[in-house]
């Protein structure tokens, strides 16, 4: 190290930590992805870098390499500049493979024979909610709804919108994992006789202060005559773009024979004429058997948002198998009756040729 670089080394040094108080530049980078924080200065000569959290080296260059031998454990690997640049004024550092303990304030300082230069950092660490799942479960007395999402950062929160005549609830638990990472399960809860509505539309919103996620459900549930036609229609009210692809399940104890009918431009129907059918908005159940009782889900995802319609399936008896009922109970009946006058013509049948053997054999 030359005498001028050795001077600015402890030069910054010895004022590192009193100029550390300065207001940071914010910088926002993903967890487990590559982060730049930024850092220019004057093109100089004899050129000195350090990078900094407070007393900890982050990263340092001078005499034209490198210098890493104080750097900080977990900073080891995952550091650089760029060289290339250098020389136009550019100390920016890359860090590579973000985590959630990077998230700190930085000190650039630069000094070189013309003059120095100090830049600081106040980096955000975001991984963003990237969906909501909700799942239902029901008895005859209680209902649930459950929302989920995992991998946050930093601690999420949730809200809930629900039936205005409902009563529910509310219970949410957070918890970290060995990443810091964030999961988050909320849960709403009603004890009691449900009501008769028909349709039921819940949302579990989990937001961060740099990202949200939505998810709508929307419940129905339908009777069906057994034999008859059921076409089922997937409800997403307010659903705009164009290219959304709808994802259709049903419950897995069912096999039912479905035909996906497919537009290629959105289409309105007068059976639901406030909602926007896309692509893959329905399919085709010619005839409906016991087997199809259960509950068929289409969901649709886009931009932040994922919407969910639950269609719970009730199959009840046709007129033609209260017929066959009828026609069953009927011929059982007749089969019964047969049998008794069969029997009570045998027996009498039979008494009669005793009574008439005793006569002869008295006379």
């Amino acid at each position: 190290m030359s005498a001028i670089s050795a001077c600015r080394y402890c030069l910054f040094w010895i004022l590192a930590l009193p100029l550390y108080t300065c207001q940071g530049v914010p910088v926002i980078c993903f967890y487990s992805k590559d982060c730049i924080l930024p850092c220019s200065y004057n093109p100089g000569t004899d050129v000195v870098i350090h990078w900094q959290i407070g007393a900890k080296v982050v990263h340092s260059f001078y005499n034209g390499n490198d210098q890493l031998k104080q750097q900080e454990e977990q900073y080891k690997y995952r550091t650089s500049l760029f060289k290339d640049e250098l020389q136009k004024g550019n100390a920016s550092l890359l860090l590579r493979n973000l985590q959630i303990d990077d998230e700190q304030s930085y000190h650039c300082y630069v000094g070189t024979f013309e003059g120095s230069y100090d830049t600081y950092i106040e980096l955000k660490v975001a991984s963003p909610v990237t969906y909501v799942q909700i799942e239902t479960n029901e008895t005859e007395n209680t209902e649930e709804i459950e929302c989920r999402s995992s991998d946050i950062y930093p601690a999420p929160s949730v809200t809930w919108s629900y039936p205005t005549n409902e009563s529910y609830k509310e219970f949410t638990n957070s918890s970290t994992d060995v990443n810091k990472l964030y999961s988050v399960v909320s849960k709403l809860t009603k004890e009691g006789m449900k009501k008769n509505t028909n349709v039921h539309n819940y949302s579990c919103k989990i937001k961060t202060w740099q990202s949200q996620w939505e998810t709508t459900l929307t419940r129905q549930e339908q009777k069906i005559e057994e034999g008859q036609e059921w076409n089922v229609y997937c409800m997403l009210p307010n659903v705009g773009p164009q290219n959304c692809k709808l994802a259709w399940k049903t419950s897995n104890t069912n096999t039912v024979t479905a035909k996906f009918e497919k537009s290629k431009q959105p289409k309105k129907t007068s059976e639901f004429p406030n909602n926007i059918l896309l692509r893959d908005d329905h399919f085709h159940v010619p005839k409906v058997t016991e087997t199809d009782n259960g509950t068929y889900t289409c969901s649709c995802t886009y931009g932040e948002v994922t919407k969910v319609c639950q269609i719970k399936l009730k199959v009840i008896p046709g007129k033609s198998n209260e017929k066959s009922y009828t026609s069953v109970i009927t011929g059982v009946a007749v089969a019964i009756a047969m049998v008794i006058v069969l029997g009570c013509s045998i027996y009498c049948y039979r008494t009669q040729c005793n009574r008439n053997t005793r006569n002869n054999g008295v006379l």
